[in-house]
């Protein structure tokens, strides 16, 4: 359990409840009169996953701050072991290693890879190229002052405005010091679940809309230009593979309408791919879709890979 660990080190476990309705309120207000640690605000009414988050963020004084959901477990002991390495480092930001795991917190992957453990970096723009999707809540623990409002607004409306935030203010500190200082750890301190997750019906929103977003506006940051347009132009390729467009499709809620706003980012060649796909019968992609699957996994598998998000 986090609370009595948290209880233990000293750390404050900030909870924006965002006028839930399952007794959630009830729950922690209860547990906030056992864990002096744990400081609870509530929302009139529900403000979105994004801006709560801010809020969250908001109601952080403290010199580190950790986003996390309920989606990531810190394993037993993790926070004495992130408490000693901000202490060693005193990190701008710290990029936690652990594992991609099953709902039962079964490991699927490591979250790291090996080349990035036990590693620091300088520069904002090599942080981004190899790190830009290694920041979900639950693995990144920035300096609070990295974290501005104007920034975070910024990004509203992308699925991401915390880590907008985290690069836009990596980049201020690089153009105010000449450097940054980005830590990644080797040991493993953190459960990233993979699950049911809410979003998922809309998870064709996010990857052909918000994230394309997400990265155009990092790219108008000179600290970012090459690497963003880099990481951007690999994102689109990678998403208009068959095998992600048809998932996409037959779970993600991806509809024409959606393609209109694609066609902002995705070249020409891609967004064929992305009509013909909307354009197919659906029971000729339930039939596809396996197929497409095996050869992707039998793929990997010849690479030494495990299947990653985006295929």
């Amino acid at each position: 359990m986090l609370l009595p660990e948290a209880e233990l080190q000293s750390v404050n476990v900030i909870v924006s409840d965002n006028a839930s309705t399952d007794g959630t309120g009830t729950y922690l207000l209860d547990k906030s009169k056992t864990y002096n640690c744990l400081k609870l605000f509530s929302n009139s009414e529900n403000i979105g996953l994004e801006k709560n988050m801010i809020s969250a963020i908001e109601h952080a004084n403290t010199k580190f701050f950790l986003p996390i959901g309920d989606d990531e477990v810190l394993v037993p002991g993790a926070l004495s072991q992130i408490i000693g390495q901000l202490k060693i480092d005193d990190p701008d930001l710290l990029v936690l290693n652990g594992w991609h795991t099953k709902e039962d917190l079964s490991p699927i992957r490591e979250h790291l890879p090996q080349t990035l453990q036990a590693t620091r970096i300088d520069s904002p723009s090599k942080a981004f190229l190899n790190l830009w999707d290694k920041t979900p809540p639950g693995s990144v623990i920035m300096k609070r002052s990295l974290l501005h409002e104007a920034n975070m607004e910024t990004y509203v409306g992308t699925s991401h405005a915390y880590s907008g935030a985290i690069w836009a203010g990596l980049s201020d500190t690089f153009k105010q010091n000449g450097y940054v200082h980005v830590r990644c750890m080797a040991d493993k301190t953190v459960f990233l679940r993979n699950g049911q997750k809410s979003w998922k019906k809309e998870s064709a929103r996010i990857k052909y809309r918000e994230i394309p977003l997400w990265l155009s506006l990092i790219n108008k940051d000179e600290c970012y230009n090459e690497a963003a347009s880099h990481v951007l132009q690999s994102y689109l390729e990678t998403t208009t593979r068959y095998s992600t467009l048809i998932a996409e499709r037959l779970f993600g809620g991806m509809d024409a309408k959606l393609s209109e706003h694609a066609e902002q980012y995705y070249l020409p060649h891609q967004m064929d791919k992305i009509r013909r796909v909307l354009s197919a019968p659906r029971a000729l992609l339930w039939m596809l879709y396996p197929c497409f699957r095996g050869v992707l996994a039998i793929r990997n598998l010849a690479r030494g890979k495990t299947d990653s998000f985006l295929s």
